[in-house]
């Protein structure tokens, strides 16, 4: 991967952890507070681990940052049900 592209996709992360909304899907789960979700959601996904799939070259394409977007928001809503601030965060 392009290191233009590389930062590219970064800078997105970046864009995306400033908004307020963010803040519930910066960091993964904390599986203490919440003992359940790994029971709903099989592929936790969260905006670090994004930085870090990026960085580490695991997400090299538009499209897969895409993905791991959509997948952020599909947990979200899939475990806290409509009304709730995290489903509707996301």
């Amino acid at each position: 991967m392009a290191a233009a592209t590389r930062s590219a996709l970064l800078a997105a992360v970046v864009e995306l952890t400033k908004c307020q909304e963010s803040a519930f899907f910066r960091q993964p789960v904390d599986t203490l507070y919440v003992p359940d979700y790994l029971d709903v959601v099989a592929r936790p996904m969260d905006l670090s681990t994004v930085r870090t799939d990026i960085t580490g070259r695991r997400i090299t394409t538009v499209a897969q940052l895409a993905d791991a977007f959509d997948l952020i928001v599909a947990n979200a809503t899939s475990y806290n049900p409509p009304g709730h601030a995290v489903h509707e965060a996301a």
